[in-house]
């Protein structure tokens, strides 16, 4: 195992912030040492790890116990508890460049997802140039095929998002075996009570595939996090056991549209009756109880945003329906983290528990995608296909979501939602687990820069395997990201505090540079970016509240030097701005 992939400067406990209480284990008893076979005297080759990435759709980042949330997450705590918990995390602003960043590597645009399949229309002038082809780019070899090619059998269960044509299939980009892959990027949790799927927005069905082929119909009463748990299991039990595997897990909870069986949902009506003001204030002073290590100790709450009503200017059925909407999704993150014990049970059952790395992450900060409740003005599609009265809010027939004042809540203590480059769009929660490193101090909060893109590089690293110089004929660039292996070696201390990258989606541009950071704010589905770019000092505002690029014009002109730097090696094509008129 190589040291110190993180390159930079060698920098004190306080800085990664380690809230701990013993003493860094030895870096070279990280992992069992080759045994001898007494009957020949030989020394049998350490068995190389599994890997277990599990990824939550459009989760904030305060939603777990463990970073501060209300509702009980206990095994995905537990996992964080006895790892490593990543508290400067960064991913795509939605959930298919995010994707493409964890299978590729690099940035979203050499993956081949600049540009999303939703927002192709609006963009023309970039459709079909290369970076924004809308699908997972054929040029460049995703890990996992990496580590299949290296002796790996590899799984993969949930949403793909990754391209809906043959070719792009997971079966196709690097998976031995898919079950229940979902290849579009949205679709309903339940099915009829018969198994028949449920189409979904627009009508449009959404197809599943087990290795390629459709899936006809579901057995009764399929839920999704359940059943992509029950096909994750299925496929361990059905691996080849001569081989190490790699499986991925995409959950689509708590993504758009909340549903959850009615039991889980009651639990939580009552807690959400407070309203958003007052869950917000308790959900803060826990993460300052939990010191958590992101610079908000000595800082009050600001404000609400501009676009979040006070609890008590709504109307009474205005609150009821609210907290009945976060009562669902609390009840999909109940029922995730459940689902996750039912995982880890598992893999302790069938004994690769200890020789299993296991990721967790959100793919993007919550989403306040129900902006339709205060006017009542449902698009037709909903209206004609599903029902969101309160009585039926949550069914399989509802197509609800939350508004900008629980998607606030979710990504407590951070700025703004998913779709845009403020830290509540970018920056999530991630958890590293490996019961067997006896280098990882259980419980610590890592607070240096990593990132989605560090994923790939890690696995290959710990694998034993090498990315590849070139693919399908064509020389390849590094990956983007960079290996965190070094912390399974108890290297706490190699700290890059300069790190920087960037990110562009649909017009909008971002850049996180040491403490230094870009955001732009998304105008919605149909429109572009507001034109101001802001500057924050995270390390003063980590709420992102006080626009620098006024009063340090310096400062800003270094950061849009170096957006455009990455957006020259990342390939961004720039963005007219939007030439309609504001709504």
């Amino acid at each position: 195992m190589s040291k110190g992939k993180f390159k930079g400067f060698r920098i004190f406990a306080g800085i990664v912030f380690l809230t701990l209480t013993m003493t860094l284990g030895c870096s070279d008893d990280s992992f069992e040492l080759p045994k001898k076979n007494e009957a020949t005297n030989e020394t049998v080759p350490k068995s190389k790890p599994n890997f277990i990435t599990l990824v939550v759709d459009d989760m904030g980042f305060s939603d777990l116990g463990v970073y501060g949330s209300e509702i009980p997450t206990p095994n995905i705590d537990d996992l964080a508890n006895g790892g490593v918990m990543l508290t400067n995390f960064y991913t795509g602003p939605m959930s298919a460049p995010s994707r493409s960043m964890l299978f590729s590597g690099t940035d979203n645009h050499p993956a081949g997802m600049g540009n999303v399949s939703a927002a192709i229309t609006l963009r023309p002038e970039v459709q079909g140039q290369p970076g924004y082809e809308g699908v997972l780019s054929l040029d460049v070899p995703p890990f996992q095929e990496v580590l299949q090619n290296n002796g790996y059998h590899t799984m993969f269960t949930g949403k793909w998002d990754q391209g809906e044509e043959e070719e792009y299939y997971p079966i196709n980009r690097g998976f031995t075996v898919t079950k229940a892959a979902l290849h579009p990027g949205d679709a309903v949790h339940f099915s009829e009570v018969d198994g028949t799927i449920i189409p979904g927005r627009d009508g449009v069905d959404h197809p599943y595939f087990n290795s390629g082929e459709e899936i006809e119909k579901f057995p009764r009463e399929f839920y999704s996090t359940d059943y992509y748990t029950d096909m994750a299991i299925e496929m361990l039990d059905e691996r080849d056991k001569n081989k190490p595997f790699l499986l991925t897990v995409c959950y689509t909870a708590p993504h758009w549209p909340l549903q959850a069986p009615a039991d889980a949902i009651a639990k939580y009506l009552d807690v959400y009756s407070k309203g958003w003001e007052i869950i917000r204030d308790q959900r803060f002073e826990r993460m300052k109880q939990l010191s958590l290590g992101i610079g908000v100790q000595n800082y009050e709450l600001p404000p609400l945003p501009d676009e979040v009503p006070a609890w008590d200017s709504l109307t009474e059925d205005e609150r009821l329906y609210h907290a009945k909407v976060m009562a669902i999704y609390a009840a999909m993150i109940d029922i995730l983290d459940q689902n996750i014990g039912r995982l880890i049970k598992h893999l302790k059952d069938i004994g690769e528990y200890e020789n299993t790395v296991i990721l967790v992450f959100s793919d993007n900060g919550a989403s306040p995608k129900d902006r339709y409740n205060s006017n009542g003005a449902y698009p037709a599609w909903l209206k004609e296909n599903f029902d969101n009265s309160y009585e039926n809010l949550g069914n399989r027939h509802s197509f609800p979501g939350c508004t900008e004042g629980w998607a606030m809540v979710s990504n407590l203590p951070w700025n703004r939602y998913k779709g845009e480059t403020y830290e509540g769009g970018v920056r999530t929660m991630a958890i590293l687990h490996y019961a067997k490193s006896k280098s990882l101090i259980e419980g610590m909060k890592y607070g240096c820069i990593t990132s989605i893109m560090d994923v790939a590089p890690t696995l290959i690293e710990m694998a034993g395997a090498q990315y590849p110089s070139s693919h399908n004929g064509k020389s390849l660039d590094p990956m983007m990201g960079v290996s965190m292996a070094n912390l399974f070696d108890g290297d706490f201390m190699s700290c890059d505090t300069e790190r920087r990258f960037g990110w562009e989606m649909n017009g909008c541009i971002g850049l996180r540079m040491g403490d230094w950071k870009l955001s732009q704010k998304w105008l919605g589905a149909f429109r572009f970016c507001e034109d101001k770019i802001s500057l924050f000092n995270l390390a003063d505002d980590p709420f992102e509240r006080n626009d620098l690029s006024e009063e340090r014009p310096a400062k800003f002109a270094e950061m849009m030097a170096a957006y455009e730097e990455f957006a020259d090696k990342a390939g961004v094509v720039p963005v007219p701005q939007d030439p309609r008129p504001s709504e």
